[in-house]
């Protein structure tokens, strides 16, 4: 039986779970504060998309995994949903 215990099923669990906010939002609905400035500025719609991916994931996982510190591959799923979900905005979320 496989086990997925040790700091790198940590960063992965972490990871799919930015991964699974994103997924879940429509493209284009989450944006990272401060950094979404910089990223509008590129012309190419598919290379704009593929580096906010990108930033969101890599910022997303290692905030997450400073923040929590979990200790399982539950929590650190879970802990990249919460911080994750903390460090953007959605756009319809301003509407309210």
């Amino acid at each position: 039986m496989i086990t997925f215990q040790g700091p790198v099923w940590l960063i992965v669990a972490t990871f799919f779970g930015a991964l699974f906010l994103w997924c879940k939002e429509p493209p284009g609905a989450l944006r990272v504060y401060k950094l979404a400035a910089i990223t509008d500025r590129i012309q190419n719609e598919s290379a704009r998309y593929w580096i906010q991916l990108g930033i969101f994931l890599i910022l997303g996982t290692f905030v997450a995994l400073a923040f929590t510190a979990p200790s399982n591959v539950r929590q650190a799923f879970a802990a990249g949903l919460g911080w994750t979900a903390g460090l953007c905005g959605s756009r319809g979320s301003r509407a309210r």
